[in-house]
């Protein structure tokens, strides 16, 4: 028969991973040690993403890294990312702070991306003082690097927290950096802000997102 490769062995894991099915993922590492393939970076994350997201099984997770860790393989964006919802679904928040402390060490470049990917995760579990630490923080050491994505997932935390004060004052800082939140963020900032009876600061959001959009 024809021999399989790793990059075809992880398109097969992510298929059986997406449908839960154990015994073929099994099966799958079992095939690649028997043919000496070696798992990569893309085949762990898949397995990270089984263990800490598809069927949340800690003590499995917890295998899979070590492994991982045994063989040199460090974090990339697709781990870190998966990690994070892992450790969000299994409410490890001790183990969030531990593995962005590790993304802090190792110099890796994306923590934006992170940082976004946390903060959704911290919306989720209402968190609202880690979601403060994440924006301050990020503000204070990172202001320039940070992007539309992160700005509009923290404008729908304080949204949704009713922190009014907040989701002014990031409007006003992306207004000063040159970003703008998409439509759809818009709309809930400032049906949000009418609700509140902010009339005034809900017709400055929506005025300027019309003056955006016609290149005003």
């Amino acid at each position: 028969g024809v021999a399989i490769d790793a990059v075809t062995y992880n398109i097969l894991f992510m298929l059986y991973i997406r449908s839960q099915q154990m015994e073929k993922v099994e099966e799958l590492m079992a095939e690649m040690k028997a043919q000496g393939i070696d798992p990569s970076h893309h085949t762990y994350a898949y397995l990270i993403r089984l263990h800490g997201v598809e069927l949340p099984d800690e003590n499995e997770l917890e295998r899979v890294l070590q492994e991982m860790r045994q063989k040199g393989i460090g974090g990339s964006l697709v781990i870190y990312g998966f990690l994070i919802d892992a450790y969000g679904k299994l409410k490890r928040f001790d183990k969030l702070n531990e593995l962005m402390e590790e993304v802090e060490r190792s110099g890796f470049k994306n923590k934006v991306e992170l940082l976004t990917r946390l903060l959704v995760v911290y919306q989720a579990e209402e968190k609202h003082d880690m979601v403060d630490k994440i924006v301050d923080t990020a503000i204070a050491t990172k202001k320039h690097e940070l992007d539309t994505e992160f700005f509009e997932q923290a404008l729908r935390c304080y949204t949704s927290s009713q922190n009014y004060s907040k989701v002014q004052s990031l409007l006003a800082m992306m207004d000063e950096i040159g970003l703008k939140p998409d439509s759809g963020v818009t709309a809930e900032v400032t049906k949000a802000l009418c609700q509140a009876g902010d009339l005034e600061a809900a017709s400055e959001v929506a005025t300027d997102r019309v003056c955006c959009t016609m290149g005003v």
